[in-house]
């Protein structure tokens, strides 16, 4: 059996960012997901499942956490116009980061030494 690690909390640390989402049926109240993180990177197909329209709520819950969000096309790989996708994501993102990869073939990843 292994042994039994415990920790001692030694601080709470105030929130500077929050990223919640609103309950349905709850009268509005939120369900906290996260907090004090810096960059929300909201991850969507580029494939021809991709809908911009679908980026605008996410990318206003990220600015309404106080996080910076980051657009990431995954996928790319069964995008026929990846060109066009990164404009259409861009539009939406307004001055968010959008960046293009494939979790498939490593495209777009940078590979850190072990």
């Amino acid at each position: 059996m292994p042994s039994e690690e415990k920790a001692l909390i030694q601080a709470i640390l105030p929130r500077r960012t929050q990223l919640c989402r609103k309950m349905i049926g709850r009268g509005g109240t939120e369900h906290i997901l996260a907090t004090n993180i810096d960059t929300a990177f909201l991850v969507t197909a580029a494939d021809s499942s991709f809908d911009a329209a679908r980026l605008e709520p996410m990318l206003a819950v990220a600015h309404e956490s106080g996080a910076r969000p980051v657009v990431l096309l995954n996928k790319t790989d069964l995008c026929a116009d990846l060109d066009a996708r990164l404009a259409d994501a861009t539009r939406m993102a307004g001055d968010a980061l959008v960046l293009a990869a494939c979790a498939l073939t490593g495209r777009g990843v940078k590979h850190w030494p072990n």
